[in-house]
């Protein structure tokens, strides 16, 4: 039997693509099988996966219509044979030793879900900057009440689908499935993994993978809809807290702070439209009677950093204009800062 999967939703990422297969094809655990889907690339991303499937035996590959990162993702599940499955995107970086020390543990602890460190790094024209990491504060094994005893901590991993290895049995057994949604796939997956009640939960303290945020990405990006999802979100983290008999209420104010900062998070992206349509758009949106409880609640004492601090006050007291002018005085004096390095 295959140990594990890993499973790269491919579209168009030529570029990089190489790279990442070569650092999944590098393990030191080496039972695995690594299925490439090619979500309808239209660049040679398609080419690239049959080259690597003519080398090696351990990689599968699928040409799809595209569909989608969920699409692709589900594609790979559907043909995956390893006891566990783990996500990878195809412009990222995985350390040599990823399979192996997280299926060890897993194996070890007979774990349903893994989670492991990485690194949050910047492309700026080809030099990595490293942003943040998220490293787990020591490794631990948890059951399921263990788990919710600690979610505080474990809402700092981002809900990020690639530092998370899962037991396939797992998710068969539950049907979780990736979602179709413009952006937070991701945290969906996650949000189904939290309610379906697993046994055990493995923290891994040492970091594996190295995210690289690109111009153009789907982070970096103003996308229709994205404001709608951030909202489903924070609703679906609500549902799903509030299912577990076993919290109790104890993370009420841990779920509004969702609403809270998944909205700031996403209103920066709204300087992509024209001033007065933020405007009307963010003034819409903190009507909603869950986002307003959240800044209802919000002691902006608790705001790191100056910047954020002055975003949040201004929400929070709904000065709506002066928001959304600040938001753009930001992105001029950034467009500054840029000018006057590249000079």
């Amino acid at each position: 039997m295959t140990d594990v999967s890993l499973i790269v939703p491919i579209y168009n990422v030529e570029k990089y693509l190489v790279s990442s297969v070569k650092s999944m094809l590098g393990q030191t655990h080496t039972n695995i099988e690594i299925i490439l889907v090619d979500d309808g690339s239209t660049d040679s991303c398609g080419k690239i996966c049959d080259s690597f499937a003519e080398k090696d035996s351990r990689i599968k590959v699928i040409h799809k219509k595209n569909g989608g990162v969920a699409s692709a993702r589900n594609a790979g599940m559907d043909i995956a044979c390893g006891k566990y499955i783990y996500f990878c995107d195809p412009d990222d970086i995985i350390s040599p030793s990823l399979v192996q020390d997280n299926f060890r543990l897993m194996e070890k602890y007979k774990a349903e879900v893994c989670v492991f460190g990485y690194n949050f790094l910047r492309d700026e024209g080809g030099r990595l900057v490293n942003e943040a990491s998220f490293s787990p504060p020591k490794t631990v094994c948890l059951d399921y009440k263990g788990f919710w005893d600690n979610f505080p901590q474990e809402r700092q991993a981002e809900t990020t689908i690639w530092c998370r290895m899962f037991l396939r049995e797992l998710l068969v057994k539950n049907n979780i499935r990736a979602k179709d949604v413009v952006v937070g796939e991701d945290t969906l997956f996650v949000y189904d993994v939290y309610e379906s009640r697993f046994n055990r939960i493995v923290y891994n303290s040492n970091i594996y993978y190295s995210y690289i945020r690109r111009q153009g990405g789907a982070m970096t990006v103003y996308k229709e809809g994205r404001l709608e999802i951030t909202y489903i979100l924070a609703e679906r983290l609500k549902e799903v807290v509030e299912s577990c008999d076993y919290v109790k209420g104890r993370y009420e104010d841990l779920v509004y702070r969702s609403y809270v900062y998944s909205a700031s998070g996403s209103f920066r992206y709204l300087t992509a439209l024209s001033p007065l349509k933020m405007y009307n758009t963010v003034k819409e949106y903190m009507g909603r009677p869950n986002v307003k409880e959240g800044f209802s609640r919000l002691d902006l004492k608790d705001v790191k950093g100056g910047r954020r601090r002055v975003r949040m006050f201004l929400l929070k007291h709904r000065l709506f204009g002066f928001y959304t002018a600040f938001s753009y005085f930001y992105v001029f004096v950034k467009k500054i800062k840029r000018i006057l390095k590249r000079g």
